[in-house]
């Protein structure tokens, strides 16, 4: 019988942020998204311009992004496996929208430094949980 690795509070505190940080961005696509009319009054011009005008694959690629990395984060605290794989296609969404929101819009310009900043946190926060539930693979809490 394989021995059972207990995984450290470090882990739940991250698997729990991981869940709230992608589920946020849930609530942020359907806000931009499905419900545009509570976005209209609460942005700048050229911001609602960059969401109107806004291609519908980059949107599916950040549905995918949110909802591939919420069910990750639910599989991380469930300790399974399939965990890094649904890390892997957030993480692949994220980088398509990345690359179109970096080559196609002055992200200073549209979103100011705050915009800059998530598009950073962003990037790092999903390269962050694949390496975190690769390891958590490797060592064996993920079954």
């Amino acid at each position: 019988m394989a021995t059972k690795i207990k995984p450290k509070k470090n882990y739940w505190i991250i698997g729990a942020v991981a869940f709230v940080w992608y589920f946020v961005g849930i609530i942020v696509l359907f806000r931009e998204n499905l419900v545009p009319e509570f976005v209209i009054n609460e942005i700048a011009d050229i911001q609602l311009d960059f969401i109107i005008d806004k291609p519908v694959w980059v949107i599916f690629a950040y549905g995918l992004y949110a909802i591939f990395g919420l069910l990750g984060s639910i599989t991380l605290l469930a300790q399974r496996k399939i965990a890094y794989f649904l890390f892997l296609i957030s993480f692949v969404a994220s980088m398509i929208r990345l690359a179109y929101n970096v080559i196609t819009i002055n992200i200073i310009d549209v979103y100011g430094k705050v915009g800059v900043a998530l598009v950073i946190v962003t990037f790092f926060v999903s390269v962050f949980l694949l390496i975190f539930s690769r390891s958590a693979k490797k060592v064996g809490i993920l079954k």
